[in-house]
């Protein structure tokens, strides 16, 4: 009986899984906001059912998938898909908050990494060089329109931004990867809480805190980077993403710090979201972030802070 109560129930989210991929592939617009509960119906089969049965039914959703929608939906199917079947694996063993947003990260990029050397060795096509391709299109339309009345200092910078995005594909990557996770995470949290599972939950962005180690892994990316190496070597690539990847590890930990702050003193909540709002609109207000992420991590400045209001 709970066998086929389990077949029953798969059959109905490899169903369901289908009919949002068809939202998804077919609603102009609104299709965008189906995308992000694809991974959905395998988080909640996977808490209840166990990951063999969610991995039949994952079988099962993705045979569907090239029936109905093709190669294309089939590649969709297949990138969200798998990390709904990695999320509800973790839910389903009661693993912390960082664990859901570090094994969907670690899939998505996997997933990614995968498409990306399938469509470089088997179609030919580097997304990347595509891309920068098209934005050097666009700044030669913006050079044209000008003519002599552009800034030619202005047009060689956006230039080299278009070269600097063939540099960065791995920390894009990547970056895409965990945002892609957090966003998925913090749906299914919202989920599966009205569906009444019990998961242990992410801590509050403001008791975020990474390793101290993280702030000489900067310092030493940060002095490799002033050093210099040759432009498209193996080590200008690595140092060129980590130096970002690390930058952007002492902006979160930055921006933790000032929720914490405000926290701490006993402020408005709104506070810390209206300077967050205002440092992606300035953003030279970054690198005070980044700063106070850095004094945060190396000194401990929230402790600080707590130790002197007891006072």
């Amino acid at each position: 009986m709970e066998r086929r109560r389990t077949l029953i129930e798969g059959a109905m989210m490899a169903a369901l899984f289908s009919i949002i991929l068809l939202a998804t592939l077919f609603i102009p617009i609104l299709g965008i906001l189906f995308l992000w509960f694809l991974p959905l119906p395998f988080i909640i089969f996977g808490v209840r059912a166990g990951l063999k049965a969610n991995g039949i039914t994952w079988l099962v959703a993705m045979f569907l998938a090239l029936i109905l929608t093709g190669p294309l939906g089939l590649l969709i199917a297949l990138f969200f898909g798998t990390s709904g079947l990695v999320i509800g694996e973790i839910y389903r063993r009661n693993l912390g908050g960082f664990s859901q947003i570090l094994g969907a990260g670690l899939t998505f990029t996997t997933v990614m990494v995968i498409a990306y050397v399938v469509s470089a060795a088997i179609f030919g096509i580097d997304p990347m060089t595509a891309g920068r391709d098209s934005m050097y299109l666009q700044i030669d339309f913006v050079k044209s329109t000008l003519g002599s009345m552009g800034n030619t200092e202005a047009i060689e910078q956006m230039y080299q931004m278009a070269d600097l995005l063939l540099y960065l594909a791995p920390l894009m990557i990547v970056m895409s990867g965990i945002t892609l996770a957090v966003i998925t995470v913090a749906l299914s949290n919202i989920v599966l809480k009205r569906l009444g599972f019990k998961y242990k939950k992410m801590p509050p962005f403001r008791e975020w805190k990474f390793p101290r180690s993280f702030i000489w892994y900067f310092l030493i990316v940060m002095i490799l980077s002033m050093i210099g190496f040759e432009e498209g070597t193996t080590m200008f690539l690595a140092i060129t993403n980590l130096y970002f990847l690390l930058g952007f590890v002492m902006i979160v930990q930055g921006f933790s710090f000032i929720f914490n702050y405000f926290y701490t003193v006993n402020k408005s909540k709104s506070w810390p979201i209206v300077l967050v709002v205002v440092c992606i609109f300035f953003a030279p207000l970054m690198e005070i972030v980044k700063i106070l992420g850095i004094i945060d991590l190396g000194f401990d400045l929230r402790t600080w802070i707590k130790n002197k209001k007891k006072k």
